[in-house]
């Protein structure tokens, strides 16, 4: 009997043990799975040119400011019309334009330009020196073309009338000669818009010039009269006179 029921007692405990031990394998499953159920991530990048087989650049010449170049490339079966810009934004490894303090330059040549034609005309250089490439794209942003050519140089030329409007936009920190110069400047103008007042003030206008003439005129006339009119009426007088006594004498005073 003893031995019976401690058989009983360790059959028990041992299915006890079982059905732990089940539970915590399934347990383990579950935080398994948890741990191990895939993760998604996403990154948002801007898109870069990257090779195609229907397009690609001929290497460009180095070319100088104001000058001109003509950019080549390769094309297969390309109906749509291409964009063609240039950027230093990608002239280097790091995406950054060459130099430091730099600003970044970016220029759009066409945005019709058919790839059947192999080459284009840039006519006026109108960018920096620097490191640039150019890009292509379709237009439409249908085709899936979009590629960059090969590295090139623009270098400072003897002409740099083209960049006057680029210099002409920029800011610089103010110096004390310029500074001067301005107030200088400034006073000088001050000084000529007043001068301009007062001459403006001293002008007269045409009603109140004809005016002065008049008056001008007319006094002359009274003057003449005055001096004229007393002799004009003594003689008046005298020869009334003779007319009412001819042949005698005349005395006036």
């Amino acid at each position: 009997m003893r031995i019976t029921a401690l058989t009983l007692i360790l059959a028990a405990i041992s299915c006890a043990l079982a059905k732990h031990g089940d539970k915590t394998g399934e347990d383990a499953d579950d935080d398994d799975v948890r741990t191990s159920s895939p993760t998604s991530t996403s990154t948002s990048t801007a898109p870069s040119p990257t090779p195609s087989s229907l397009f690609q650049f001929l290497p460009p010449s180095n070319t100088t400011t104001c000058s001109n170049t003509v950019l080549q490339w390769q094309s297969t079966d390309i109906s749509a019309p291409l964009t063609l810009t240039i950027t230093n934004e990608r002239a280097t490894a790091g995406g950054t334009p060459s130099g430091a303090g730099t600003p970044l330059v970016s220029r759009t040549l066409a945005t019709n330009v058919s790839a059947a034609a192999g080459q284009f005309a840039w006519r006026t250089v109108d960018v920096p020196a620097g490191a640039y490439v150019a890009v292509a794209f379709d237009t439409a942003r249908t085709a899936g073309i979009f590629v960059q050519s090969p590295s090139f140089f623009v270098q400072d030329g003897s002409d740099e009338r083209c960049l006057a409007s680029d210099s002409s936009s920029s800011s610089s920190a103010p110096t004390a000669t310029s500074a001067a110069a301005a107030s200088s400047s400034s006073g000088s103008s001050s000084g000529g818009t007043g001068a301009g007042t007062g001459a403006q003030e001293k002008t007269l206008s045409p009603g109140v010039l004809g005016g002065v003439v008049a008056s001008v005129v007319v006094g002359v006339l009274l003057l003449i009269l005055a001096v004229t009119f007393p002799h004009y009426w003594k003689e008046t007088l005298i020869q009334r006179r003779r007319n009412r006594h001819p042949g005698g004498p005349y005395h006036l005073f």
